[in-house]
């Protein structure tokens, strides 16, 4: 992966991610810090329930969908995506909960801990 101070990594040349109106084909997707946990909010109405995976890992939640479908010799249809959020050190994993909306909106919500919240601050 490439940081955000790689001379080749798109951020350098202040593209943004997505190239624009590329980014509306995608899943639509939103965080939300509120006070007392993080809300992930994402848009999967084209998937099954077990098209769906959510794992995390240190400090990351990452949300993946694969729908593949044979519709007969000659056609075959295939979905994918995978988000992946970097969330706050005070975000307690093992009360994360997720909940789909009859729309089919993703709704993952993690309740932050007492402890402290991630800041830019050097000291």
């Amino acid at each position: 992966m490439a940081s955000k101070g790689d001379k080749n990594s798109l951020a350098s040349f202040n593209v943004p991610s997505g190239f624009g109106p590329l980014a509306e084909f995608g899943v639509k997707s939103d965080i939300e810090d509120l006070q007392n946990e993080i809300r992930i909010k994402i848009q999967v109405a084209d998937y099954d329930p077990a098209e769906i995976s959510i794992t995390s890992r240190d400090n990351t939640i990452v949300i993946e969908g694969k729908h593949e479908e044979k519709k007969d010799d000659n056609n075959f249809q295939c979905r994918h995506f995978k988000r992946e959020y970097v969330l706050p050190i005070n975000v307690n994993f093992d009360q994360m909960k997720a909940n789909r909306t009859p729309d089919g909106l993703l709704i993952i919500t993690a309740p932050k801990t007492a402890g402290p919240a991630m800041t830019n601050k050097a000291e």
